[in-house]
């Protein structure tokens, strides 16, 4: 089952939607050290197309270690962090005027002591802006111990069994939300970072698999096509062997037929004796089929060729001879 994920690394990027066709187990992280762990957990690798995106779980909503993978198919990732944003100062100046001008005029003093301005603001004065003006979106990406999500983390975390530790909740970096249905869980993690996909992710990839199908289907159709050509050459050949053995059976049959000495004197064009002192010539008898005659027409022929090639060269040799004589 592919899950449609949804991840944006920070509030300055777009968040890309991708599909993720599945979800594996990856290396155990441990924090803050291997050595000295006080956390570990194990990763899982949401595997795309064309990458993979590495997650380290923290806990869910109410600080309980996370032992699997919710189900789930569509997973909404964002990063969060732990205080209250400036906005909440530049967004409200006539409240933040007001609580200056009760500042300085000894209010605050006695309830949370002598500090100044810019720390008393900083300290105290964001968390009085949170509760009158914050909104369910800055809940969802900012974390406090006063209020909201973040005070279910901190008051449910500590050294009980299948909690987390409470200075471990200093690391979520990530929100986590996988919904099914109706239903939804919250993880936070520590990390969620692009990974490059391993050999065996980018072998079960579905573009990996369909380039596989393609190429099959190709094979599969450049097979037919060899088959088709086989077939046809093997078509020709029994055609061009018919045709040989038919034209072998005619030439026999022509070599078999008989012929007149008419017939002889009109294909060698020579006269009834000339055809006598031939036959004596290349000790053959007078034919009387054709195949006979085409013997005496090959040997009448090299005879010629060889006759006029000797006076060629008869004639080239008394040529230069007398150019010598000169």
């Amino acid at each position: 089952m592919t899950v449609s994920l949804t991840v944006s690394f920070s509030d300055s990027e777009p968040p890309q939607s991708v599909e993720v066709h599945s979800i594996n187990e990856g290396a155990t992280r441990c924090w803050p050290s291997p050595q000295n762990p006080i956390f570990a957990a194990v990763t899982w690798r949401l595997v795309t197309d064309d990458r993979a995106f590495v997650l380290w779980p923290l806990c869910d909503s109410e600080a309980r270690l996370v032992r699997a993978l919710p189900e789930c198919d569509q997973l909404r990732i964002w990063p969060v962090c732990w205080g209250y944003p400036d906005s909440l100062v530049t967004d409200h100046p006539d409240a933040v005027e007001q609580m200056r001008l009760d500042h300085f005029a000894g209010m605050h003093e006695l309830i949370d002591g002598n500090y100044t301005w810019p720390y008393w603001l900083e300290r105290y004065g964001k968390s009085h802006l949170w509760d009158n003006f914050h909104t369910a979106d800055m809940e969802l990406r900012w974390l406090n111990w006063h209020n909201g999500p973040g005070s279910a983390l901190f008051l449910n975390s500590g050294d009980g069994a299948g909690s987390i530790r409470r200075e471990v909740l200093e690391q979520i970096r990530f929100r986590a939300d996988f919904y099914i249905g109706a239903r939804t869980t919250t993880i936070y993690l520590a990390e969620c970072a692009p990974a490059v996909l391993t050999e065996k992710e980018r072998e079960i990839s579905p573009t990996e698999l369909r380039k596989r199908q393609l190429l099959e289907d190709l094979k599969g159709k450049n097979l037919a096509v060899e088959m088709k050509l086989v077939a046809k050459e093997r078509d020709l050949e029994a055609e061009r062997s018919q045709r040989l053995a038919v034209e072998k059976r005619q030439a026999r049959q022509e070599g078999e037929r008989p012929v007149t000495r008419a017939d002889c004197c009109e294909a060698l064009k020579v006269g009834d004796r000339q055809l006598r002192n031939l036959c004596e010539r290349f000790e053959l008898n007078v034919p009387e089929t054709q195949r006979q005659l085409d013997v005496l027409l090959a040997k009448h022929r090299r005879h010629k060729r060889t006759v006029g090639e000797s006076a060629t060269r008869r004639l080239k040799a008394a040529t230069e001879k007398r150019r010598a004589s000169r």
